[in-house]
């Protein structure tokens, strides 16, 4: 399962009313797959190769719940266990394989530089 999911000081798994969507891939492990954030000023969308999958809007109340609109970096991470149960004892290493990342801006995003 892929857990595509957007965590904010309000909005987190601590809380239990995170923000986002699990999505069914049984080839996650085994085969590449193109995973897409389009992020605006109005809202998030998750793809997994072209398919959309979640999408959460901008909710404009305070920076608790969107803190989108700051600088951030970039964090990719392999999670085992906890949402998705235990961790098989078998299991002693797992491996994050990334062929490329790449981060686009819109010509309307930088003609307002």
């Amino acid at each position: 399962h892929i857990l595509c999911n957007f965590s904010t000081k309000n909005l987190n798994w601590m809380n239990d009313n995170g923000k986002g969507a699990v999505y069914d891939l049984p080839t996650a492990a085994s085969k590449f797959h193109v995973y897409a954030l389009q992020w605006t000023a109005d809202e998030g969308t998750y793809f997994i190769d072209g398919v959309e999958v979640y999408s959460y809007k901008n909710p404009r109340t305070e920076w608790g719940d969107w803190p989108f609109d700051q600088k951030y970096y970039l964090i990719l991470n392999l999670a085992m266990g906890g949402f998705g149960g235990d961790v098989d004892p078998k299991v002693n290493s797992a491996k994050l394989v990334i062929d490329w990342v790449r981060v686009y801006q819109s010509p309307e995003a930088l003609s307002g530089l």
